[in-house]
């Protein structure tokens, strides 16, 4: 072999210049290896576990660079004989190609070696409603429709409303999955949640409903009284899933006062109140209100009568 030293002499008029150089044999970088790759060049993973690709070669001469390259773009340097690129992977890895390569030259065609990642993947879970504002009125029916995307079988699912288990079922196959709901009551209100599960991990999403309805009295009769000249003070509670609004609607002459209205606490109860003032003995009697919500309204009739004589009792009249 003609590797090694040598040295080139000559001259410069008298004077002797002498060059030192070694010779080395090019060597090209062998037997490339990617760690975890099956016969068809696939390395299989896990979604969101952290994962090393591993890529060695026995050394060429020079020794070589390494690195990793996604696409058009270089992601991890390194060499010589050995480099390494964790990450985490997401559902945006899948099927991605990584392609290894060993260089030290300029001139020759680089060591390469590509393989392609398959995740296996937590379900991405999305329910679907058919109720365009996420509200359902008390006593009709829908369905929610959970879908999710996997590729890891078989899957559990569980429906939850409010955090309780409602339902539940294992499938070993893509299939639809449905929540009936059905003759729905305003005790269904709130968070509807689809978690689906494999061996992978488990996704979920959630959607709030609300059970809407028309206010509802909680007293069969309403019957106040008063002296000429002096409020009567109406205090009605009624049952609503959201603030209702309160108008008189029929009178016999005495004066009325605007609506008040609270919520009682973090319940679905308010408390409405104004007041009625008779100015003249027939301004005692019967006077009307209607209390509204945006899924209906009640009518409501009160009785005023004068302190000291027999009241009539008016029984709640709901329209």
């Amino acid at each position: 072999m003609d590797i090694g030293k040598y040295r080139c002499m000559t001259t410069n008029d008298t004077s002797p210049v002498t060059a030192d150089f070694r010779l080395e044999l090019y060597r090209p970088p062998l037997d490339m290896q990617i760690a975890n790759t099956d016969t068809t060049s696939l390395i299989t993973v896990h979604e969101d576990e952290k994962i090393s690709l591993e890529c060695s070669v026995k050394s060429g001469n020079p020794v070589e660079d390494m690195m990793w390259i996604r696409g058009n773009g270089t992601i991890a340097v390194g060499g010589p004989e050995f480099i390494s690129y964790s990450f985490w992977p997401m559902r945006g890895d899948h099927m991605a190609n990584f392609t290894c390569v060993a260089n030290n030259s300029d001139t020759e065609i680089p060591v390469h070696q590509s393989i392609q990642i398959y995740i296996e993947l937590i379900p991405k879970v999305k329910i679907i409603s058919d109720l365009t504002t996420n509200g359902i009125l008390e006593g009709s029916s829908s369905s929610l429709k959970c879908q999710y995307h996997t590729n890891v079988h078989p899957i559990t699912f569980r429906w939850r409303r409010n955090h309780i288990l409602i339902e539940h079922g294992t499938m070993v196959s893509h299939q639809n999955i449905h929540l009936d709901i059905i003759n729905v009551s305003r005790n269904e209100s709130g968070s509807y949640e689809c978690l689906v599960s494999n061996r992978i991990g488990t996704g979920s999403d959630k959607i709030n409903i609300k059970v809407t309805y028309k206010p509802q009295t909680l007293s069969g009769n309403y019957t106040f009284e008063t002296m000429l000249n002096n409020p009567a003070k109406i205090l009605i509670q009624v049952e609503s899933f959201e603030k209702p609004i309160a108008l008189w609607t029929f009178s016999v002459g005495g004066t009325e006062g605007i609506w008040d209205i609270r919520k009682n606490g973090d319940s679905s109860i308010f408390i409405l109140s104004s007041t009625v003032v008779p100015k003249l003995q027939q301004e005692f009697g019967i006077y009307g209100v209607r209390v509204r919500n945006s899924a209906g309204s009640i009518d409501i009739k009160v009785n005023v009568y004068q302190s000291g004589l027999l009241g009539l009792v008016i029984l709640l009249e709901i329209i």
